[in-house]
């Protein structure tokens, strides 16, 4: 199982301020969209593997990129991963 989080910080979109929390796995799987400009991550839970597949639309442009990241812990998304002070994943 896996969770995964997605969060719009687009200021026009519609869905602005919206946090989605899905929970993934061998009995419940799912194919995501994630639209460009939407924060997301991922966090295997359980015991198991757990496989994210990633299938951009587009290739990857280093002289403009399009991807962002942030911290797990930053205050830009009002969720919280669960994870111990000072660690940035797991």
């Amino acid at each position: 199982m896996m969770k995964v989080v997605l969060y719009d910080a687009r200021k026009e979109s519609p869905t602005y301020n919206t946090l989605i929390e899905l929970f993934i796995g061998e009995k419940n799987p799912m194919l995501i969209s994630v639209p460009p400009g939407i924060y997301h991550g991922f966090k295997a839970i359980g015991t198991e593997t757990a496989f994210f597949l990633s299938i951009p639309t587009l290739p990857y442009n280093y002289s403009d990129p399009d991807e962002f990241r942030i911290p797990p812990d930053s205050l830009e998304i009002p969720y919280d991963w669960g994870l111990a002070p000072g660690l940035k994943h797991g």
